[in-house]
């Protein structure tokens, strides 16, 4: 016992001595932007994963250059260390009343060899004038790799020549690869100079993955209104899941998403997205050169262009250019066919697509042009929810399904090699309504984003009131019913004094509904019945 004893104190002195020296916290006060470079200083030097905690909602004002384009220190390698920075929803803004050129600079540029996390930030206002990252220099170019996560953030009302918002840059050599991860953020209101209004990613080497994440608003002058994944003199391969792209303009191709592959390799899976009323000269949606796209389980509604309003293909240079589609709605907007190729290219369907035109066929409604594979449907209204873009649950926004949509139940989830158990809200699919037959080959998922289906989410009891939550379709009425016991006599009665009253119009979304005094009173049994 003596021995034991004897051994335990310092046992766990050692333990506090290495976690001590593991990481360090630097807590910063709301607007004090000396403490916030002083502690990304001590933190590119310590040789430990730290931690910055900014004030809760607290705002930061740069007001100069403090290195080169940035309004803050590098964020440095550390010899490997993770530098995570913790915004608890404070803003990081680039003075607004300046505009001068003495006053243009980004807010952050990661060093290369660095290890970033950003969350719970909104970074605003930041313009380095004719330079890349308007508000993010994720900086892999020079002797190692660049890695960036950012999580719940927001980016906004930022300028760049290439990059509104961020520039991913790995155009060095060997294992410089510039990784990006974008994670629950709003890319919004962004410009670029020339390509890329929200991200730019520059090859050499890319790795990007964005997911639940809202590209809205943003614009540029060239390619890419939204995001750019070239893979051109190098390679990118990433992934875009869960998100939502609206109202991004480029003037030239790729309103919401560009990809070029030129001279290089650019693989890039979409999946479970939506793009809506996104505009370009080529390619509304999404545009690819000499790169190979998979889109799966997707809405494509009212993007417009003069050549391919939803998805353009074309062969300018490099490789070839491959388009896989499955499980996926494809409305025009108000110009260009949902799917155009120019100079080469190839669509190859993995079937279950719904196109509101002749996808490149005939006046048929079967598979044919663009869409062959078996349960693809054209020339077919896919009934969208005339109320458009908005939330029905879940990180993004999407459009609903009609309660007599045609996408309803003709889908198959894993049209693209991988098995899709939830659509972009987060809700499982499929759900099967008994009111439409799957097609042959299909599993009664919907085609595209959203799954239309009514669940009970929760139940909850409020003193005496009763709260129903539950999703619902957009066509269709719902009411509570109730009776005081389950005899099979007793009639089920519509429980008029719901909050809202019945009928209840379906929404797309979630709906609560509250039964006041419903507890220790009145009929003790309740449903949710559709009509």
């Amino acid at each position: 016992m003596k021995k034991s004893a004897s051994f335990l104190p310092f046992l766990v002195l050692l333990l506090a001595s290495s976690l001590a020296a593991h990481a360090t916290i630097f807590p910063v006060g709301n607007n004090d932007v000396t403490g916030l470079k002083s502690a990304i200083t001590m933190a590119n030097l310590n040789g430990q994963d730290d931690t910055i905690e900014l004030a809760a909602g607290g705002v930061y004002t740069l007001s100069a250059r403090d290195s080169f384009l940035n309004g803050l220190p590098l964020l440095g390698a550390d010899g490997g260390h993770q530098l995570i920075i913790h915004g608890n929803g404070a803003t990081i803004q680039r003075v607004p009343a300046i505009d001068d050129s003495a006053h243009k600079f980004r807010i952050f540029q990661i060093s290369s060899g660095a290890n970033v996390t950003l969350s719970g930030l909104t970074l605003t206002n930041g313009n380095p004038g004719a330079f890349h990252g308007g508000a993010i220099y994720n900086n892999a170019d020079e002797t190692s790799a660049a890695t960036l996560t950012i999580i719940n953030c927001t980016i906004s009302g930022s300028s760049g020549d290439y990059g509104g918002a961020i520039f991913n840059d790995g155009a060095g050599g060997a294992g410089t690869t510039a990784t990006l991860t974008v994670m629950n953020s709003t890319i919004s209101g962004n410009h670029a100079i020339q390509h890329g209004g929200g991200i730019w990613n520059e090859s050499g080497a890319i790795v990007m993955n964005v997911s639940n994440s809202t590209f809205s608003n943003n614009t540029s002058a060239g390619s890419a209104g939204a995001l750019q994944f070239d893979g051109s003199n190098g390679t990118a391969t990433g992934s875009i899941r869960n998100c939502t792209f609206t109202q991004n303009s480029a003037v030239s191709e790729g309103g919401g998403v560009n990809v070029d592959g030129a001279s290089g390799s650019a693989v890039l899976t979409i999946d479970t997205c939506t793009f809506n009323q996104n505009t370009a000269a080529s390619g509304g949606g999404v545009a690819l050169d000499s790169a190979s796209v998979s889109v799966s389980n997707c809405t494509l509604s009212g993007n417009s262009a003069t050549t391919g309003g939803g998805i353009y293909l074309s062969q300018i240079g490099g490789g070839p250019t491959t388009l896989h589609i499955g499980n996926t709605i494809l409305k025009t907007g108000a110009s260009g066919a949902n799917l155009a190729v120019n100079g080469g290219g190839f669509v190859s369907s993995n079937g279950y697509n719904l196109s509101s035109d002749a996808a490149g066929g005939n006046v048929s409604t079967g598979p044919g042009g663009f869409l062959d594979h078996t349960g693809d449907i054209r020339n077919t209204d896919p009934l969208l929810d005339p109320a458009g873009l908005k939330s029905n649950g879940g990180p993004t926004q999407t459009i609903a399904l009609q309660s007599n949509s045609p996408a309803i139940d003709q889908g198959n989830r894993s049209t693209t090699g991988g098995t899709i158990n939830n659509d972009q809200r987060g809700e499982p699919r499929p759900f099967n309504d008994p009111l439409f037959a799957a097609p042959a080959g299909g599993d009664s998922s919907d085609i595209g984003a959203y799954e239309a289906d009514v669940r009970v989410i929760s139940e909850v009891r409020n003193v005496s009131d009763l709260i129903l939550t539950f999703v619902t379709i957009v066509g269709h009425t719902y009411e509570l019913q109730s009776r005081p016991d389950l005899m099979p006599a007793t009639p089920w009665t519509t429980v008029s004094t719901s909050i809202p009253a019945p009928p209840i119009s379906g929404t797309g979304g979630i709906i609560s509904v509250t039964v006041p005094n419903a507890i220790g009173s009145g009929p003790g049994f309740y449903r949710l019945r559709q009509f």
